[in-house]
């Protein structure tokens, strides 16, 4: 009979149903409209690739996101959480099968009620006792479901921390070399007004220059000289943000000489328009989303099995005798089983808001999926629009800056010759260190464009 009832119940589970609603992802923009809001054009789609950054050619910097990889305390918190995640799922799956334990107990008992009835009883008992709660209503199929969509949101998010964290080493690596070049230039403009402060003092001390000249040459170099205190702490820290990036110690980040800001970084503007339309929904961060509102979705299911009947069995089968040998012998065998049919009845209402509590946190997933599809839009948006316009930038300030070095050439000519004041020559000195300054600026910012618009993609492309 038992038999019976047993394969009874394994058809019942292999043929039973799973309340609540499943998943279907909810329609909430169309690729086409994805597409225009990018202005995708058709062609020959750019490649997805993980390790964009190597296309700079810079090999400290590969090495500092190799170590950011291999050492960040955050993508180490990410991985454990994977980790749980994944022992949840176990968790989750081992309720589908029944719990089976040993035991073992002595017991005695004296009764004294009296002297004729007077008796005294001991025995050994050992076994294995098994419970087991029937899943007919997908209450444990729901609740694996949504276990195994809350492991694979942690993966993503373990992939879009490598992400993060890879853009921002890249970030203040090109940083650091922006404020490397800066303090370059500076100190070669101030080598230049020094030299210039000799030739007035020379001219000053011969009578050809007057005292406005001198303390004008003289406040250029001291301006200039005071920019430099700024731009070595903010050198530094950037190497400490480097140094925290990379789990290391400031002193241990190895920085030797790059030449990632002397050349313009090789991008084609077109590429920009011809990604795939699935990267937006493929973004880490998009795909975590989903996998929570898909786990959100299976709770609803398993909150509803709560509500209806739930059947167990459970059962013991042992040996009992009043001495310990020979206690396996058949003769001594016990056993016995039962079936559990229960109902909740008087927590109903809070059973039901149960159910109301979980539709609304899916309806927050929804949203929350919603608005992580529109963050990646506008994320990608963004970041093309900057790089097409730092594009335009960055070759104006290239062109400015030869410009203005030719300036100065002129300038200091004239003033040798005696056809301008010195006025106009410290104005013509000052817009070349500014025009360099500003080409450095926008060159580090075209990178760190190129590094937010493969963020956006979710890893990037090969570009």
């Amino acid at each position: 009979m038992i038999k019976k009832i047993i394969l009874f119940l394994w058809a019942g589970m292999i043929v039973g149903c799973s309340v609540g609603p499943n998943y279907e992802r909810p329609q909430i923009y169309n690729d086409q409209d994805l597409a225009l809001s990018l202005n995708l054009q058709s062609g020959n789609a750019a490649v997805p690739t993980q390790e964009w950054y190597k296309s700079f050619g810079d090999e400290t910097l590969n090495s500092l996101i190799d170590d950011t990889i291999k050492n960040s305390p955050d993508l180490a918190i990410a991985k454990e959480r994977l980790q749980q995640a994944r022992f949840n799922l176990s968790i989750a799956r081992a309720a589908f099968g029944p719990e089976i334990s040993t035991s073992g107990n002595y017991n005695k008992s004296d009764t004294f009620a009296t002297p004729e009835t007077k008796s005294k009883e001991s025995f050994y008992q050992v076994g294995f006792d098994a419970s087991w709660e029937i899943d007919i209503w997908g209450q444990t199929r729901r609740l694996n479901e949504s276990q195994y969509a809350a492991m694979k949101g942690a993966a993503a998010d373990l992939k879009y921390a490598r992400i993060i964290l890879t853009a921002e080493t890249a970030v203040n690596y090109i940083n650091y070399r922006q404020y490397e070049k800066l303090l370059q230039i500076t100190e070669r403009n101030l080598k230049l007004q020094q030299d210039i402060y000799d030739i007035i003092h020379k001219k000053h001390s011969a009578g050809l220059a007057d005292d406005l000249a001198l303390e004008q040459a003289k406040s250029a170099v001291l301006m200039t000289k005071a920019q430099i205190p700024s731009l070595r702490a903010n050198l530094n820290s950037y190497q400490n943000a480097l140094a925290t990036l990379s789990g290391k110690l400031p002193f241990q980040v190895e920085l030797s000489n790059s030449n990632i800001l002397t050349k313009t970084p090789q991008i084609s503007l077109e590429s920009l328009h011809q990604i795939p339309i699935e990267v937006i929904r493929m973004r880490p961060d998009v795909i975590a989303a989903e996998q929570n509102l898909i786990a959100q979705n299976a709770l609803i299911g398993n909150k509803i099995a709560a509500m209806l009947p739930n059947l167990s069995l459970s059962g013991f089968l042992g040996w009992q005798n009043h001495t310990l040998s020979p206690i396996f012998a058949s003769n001594y065998q016990i056993y016995n089983s039962a079936a559990n049919l229960s109902l909740p009845l008087w927590n109903w209402n809070k059973q039901l808001n149960q159910v109301r509590l979980q539709k609304s946190a899916t309806k927050q997933a929804a949203i929350n999926y919603q608005k992580s599809i529109l963050a990646a839009i506008v994320d990608i948006n963004q970041a093309m629009k900057n790089l097409e316009e730092e594009s335009e930038r960055n070759l104006l300030t290239q062109k400015n800056q030869a410009s203005q070095n030719k300036i100065l050439e002129l300038s200091l000519v004239k003033y040798k010759n005696g056809l301008i004041e010195f006025s106009d020559v410290l104005t013509a000195e000052q817009n070349k260190l500014n025009a360099e300054q500003e080409y450095i600026k926008s060159l580090s910012n075209w990178y760190i464009d190129i590094i937010s618009f493969n963020k956006s993609l979710g890893g990037g492309l090969a570009i």
